[in-house]
């Protein structure tokens, strides 16, 4: 369950990059590097209807993991495809917070703005640092974008459990909203007890229509979150 924890986690640190249009469809790349990664990883993100589908392929394997995060309804599908066979996990965003929670994963954030800036594939940037207990990320806004996602994510405040309320990481989207006004361009993580640093960019930013079939899980089987590893 790792690895599909920090796929969701991944997703949210790019939705913690902006305050938010609602109306933005397109699509872009995001480009992980780290000094403990063999090879660099792509994940490609799009956005239709407020909903957000992050996609990675991993053509070693044959297999594709898509995420789908659903503001509206709080929803969050796993969907992982391996060689035909088609599997998903559905869960809401309460339970991904639980999950991190048991791990001991902190999601209090504190986020200072600073007067640093440079430019970044032709988009002038402002430095951002948003500290946890575990660790430092130095991001890099956009000032002349509209890529943003807070308000998506922020809408979610309103539900039940550890994601709702205003304490919660939802809530927290829309409390520090002001000090960010597009997408993180390059977001350097450091974790504050190894030093080991990973890198995030986001690449061909793309506005579009974006077919409705990347949030579709026709041919899927589908099983709820708590299923997994019960016992009969």
């Amino acid at each position: 369950m790792k690895r599909p924890l920090l796929f969701l986690l991944t997703t949210l640190l790019i939705s913690n990059a902006a305050k938010a249009q609602s109306n933005f469809e397109g699509s872009f790349k995001m480009i992980i590097s780290g000094e403990k990664l063999k090879h660099p990883a792509e994940i490609m993100y799009y956005i239709k209807d407020q909903k957000i589908c992050s996609v990675i392929n991993n053509p070693d394997k044959g297999g594709q993991m898509r995420m789908i995060i659903d503001p509206a309804t709080s929803d969050i599908l796993m969907l992982m495809d391996m060689n035909g066979k088609k599997m998903g996990m559905k869960s809401k965003m309460k339970d991904i917070a639980e999950m991190a929670e048991q791990s001991g994963m902190k999601t209090d954030v504190k986020i200072t703005e600073t007067n640093e800036t440079k430019t970044i594939d032709g988009h002038p940037c402002k430095k951002i640092i948003a500290e946890t207990e575990d660790s430092t990320i130095d991001m890099w806004v956009a000032q002349d974008m509209d890529l943003n996602l807070w308000k998506i994510l922020a809408s979610m405040r309103s539900a039940k459990g550890p994601m709702g309320g205003a304490r919660s990481p939802a809530g927290d989207f829309a409390k520090y909203s002001a000090f960010l006004k597009g997408p993180s361009l390059e977001s350097i993580i450091t974790h504050k007890k190894t030093g080991d640093k990973t890198t995030m960019q986001i690449k061909d930013i793309q506005k579009g229509n974006i077919d409705a079939a990347m949030f579709d899980t026709a041919g899927y089987q589908m099983m709820d979150m708590p299923e997994i590893g019960k016992k009969e």
